[in-house]
């Protein structure tokens, strides 16, 4: 063919320029850094209220039937912490670490909303949080999606705006969308979802 150098074909067969291919490398990074962002946000957020309401958060994991709700208590949490660090410091590892974590969590959730537990979800140590329902494995979805974009993110970088604003926007269209569903089904009780 007649390929100039510096080029590549995209996916409709047009040419790619060296430019634009850094380009989608750039934002696929910061919408990568973003979210590895967002999502340590949460963790820590998570991390640390468990940590602060440690004898509520056995007495929630043992409600949901974990094995060795105490133990548990302080070993989820600190993952939590562990893993949102690590998505600030090396987001791929942390990202991968995040899947792993959150793979687990949606594991547990389905299962017991599958079961019809109806018990609080403490996943962010929350006092008073609605009981398990598919709203809170659909926002766990929306975290592991999170966590796959933290992949992506390459090495710790304050991400451009416009990553920051693809990771940010997508995020606020999935908190959006979770919180419509949870009003239309009055409040995600697990017989009405």
């Amino acid at each position: 063919g007649s390929r100039r150098p510096g080029t590549r074909f995209g996916p409709v067969g047009r040419r790619v320029t060296r430019a634009e291919g850094r380009l989608v490398t750039v934002l696929v990074a910061d919408a990568g850094m973003t979210a590895a962002a967002l999502l340590a946000s949460l963790l820590a957020w998570a991390g640390t209220a468990k940590l602060q309401r440690r004898a509520d958060t056995a007495g929630d994991f043992a409600a949901l039937g974990i094995p060795r709700p105490t133990q548990a208590a302080v070993a989820v949490p600190v993952a939590e912490l562990v893993v949102a660090v690590l998505l600030l410091a090396l987001p791929p590892l942390g990202g991968g670490l995040a899947v792993l974590l959150l793979g687990a969590f949606t594991g547990v959730l389905v299962s017991k909303v599958r079961a019809g537990v109806v018990v609080p979800c403490a996943c962010f140590g929350q006092p008073h949080a609605p009981p398990l329902s598919w709203v809170e494995v659909a926002r766990n979805g929306c975290l592991l999606v999170l966590a796959v974009l933290a992949l992506f993110a390459g090495l710790a970088h304050v991400p451009g705006l416009r990553g920051i604003l693809i990771s940010s926007g997508l995020a606020l269209l999935a908190l959006g969308l979770l919180s419509f569903v949870r009003s239309r089904l009055g409040g995600g009780s697990p017989d009405r979802v």
